[in-house]
C-alpha cells in the first residue's frame, strides 16, 4: 500500500452480516478458488493504494476473523449486526483514524472488485478540487465499492435501519463523481447459493481457457 499518498484513504470492508439468503452457510466463507471469499477482498484491497484497512465483523465473527489469514489491518466486532447494515457502516467510520480524508465502503461479498476499481477511485478523489464522493461505473450502470469524504461521514452515522448508503447516494447525486471502469466485476455481489454456483463455474471456465 502507499505510503505517501496525497488524500489518505481507509478502506472499510463490511463483513457482519447473517447472509440469511445464503442459508446455513456464512458466504463470506465459501471459498472462491480455493480461498474464502472474505480473504479474496481484502487481498486486493491490501494490493490497493488504500492506506489502512478497518474489517467489520458480526455474524459468525470467530470464524471469519480465522478466515482472514495474515490480513494486518484492523478487525471491529459490531454487536449491534442483526440491526442491519448502517450499525457496521456506523462501527466502521467511528473506527477510522482522525487524519483520514476518506472512507471506502466495500462489500465483503463482491469477490470481483479488484485493486484496479480500488485504485481508479482513490486516484479520481480530489477534495481539493471539489470531487469528495466517487461511484464506480461500467456501462453507464453504477456498482461497488463507494468512496466517500469525511465531510460525509456524519451523514453516515446518521443512517439508520437494515440498508447501506443508497438513500446517501440519492440525496447527494448531483455531487458524486462516477468512475469510469473496464470491466463489471462492480456489480457482481454473492448473495444466494445460486450466484455463488454461477461464480465459481465462471472462474473455472476462465482457467480453463487459459490452460487450454
Amino acid at each position: 500500500m502507499s505510503s505517501t499518498p496525497r488524500y489518505r484513504i481507509a478502506a472499510i470492508i463490511l463483513a457482519a452480516g447473517k447472509s440469511q439468503r445464503m442459508g446455513a452457510n456464512n458466504k463470506l466463507l465459501a471459498e472462491i478458488d480455493g480461498k474464502p471469499m472474505i480473504r479474496r477482498v481484502i487481498e486486493q484491497v491490501q494490493s490497493s493504494t488504500a492506506d489502512s484497512i478497518v474489517v467489520i465483523t458480526g455474524h459468525n465473527s470467530g470464524e471469519l476473523s480465522k478466515a482472514l489469514g495474515d490480513f494486518k489491518g484492523r478487525c471491529v466486532h459490531n454487536p449491534d449486526y442483526g440491526e442491519g447494515m448502517s450499525t457496521s457502516l456506523r462501527c466502521g467510520i467511528e473506527a477510522l483514524e482522525q487524519n483520514i480524508d476518506g472512507a471506502l465502503v466495500i462489500l465483503g461479498d463482491m469477490p470481483k472488485v479488484s485493486s484496479n476499481h480500488i485504485n481508479k477511485l482513490i486516484d479520481a478523489f480530489d477534495p481539493e478540487n471539489s470531487v469528495e464522493a466517487c461511484l464506480p461505473v461500467y456501462e453507464n450502470k453504477r456498482g461497488n465499492p463507494v468512496l466517500w469524504g469525511r465531510r460525509y461521514f456524519d451523514d453516515i452515522r446518521a443512517i439508520s435501519g437494515d440498508k447501506g448508503a443508497r438513500d446517501l447516494i440519492l440525496k447527494f447525486e448531483n455531487k458524486i463523481t462516477l468512475v469510469n471502469m473496464s470491466d463489471d466485476g462492480i456489480f457482481v455481489d454473492v448473495d444466494t447459493p445460486e450466484s455463488l454456483e454461477k461464480l465459481k463455474k465462471t472462474n473455472l471456465s476462465k482457467k480453463s481457457m487459459t490452460l487450454s
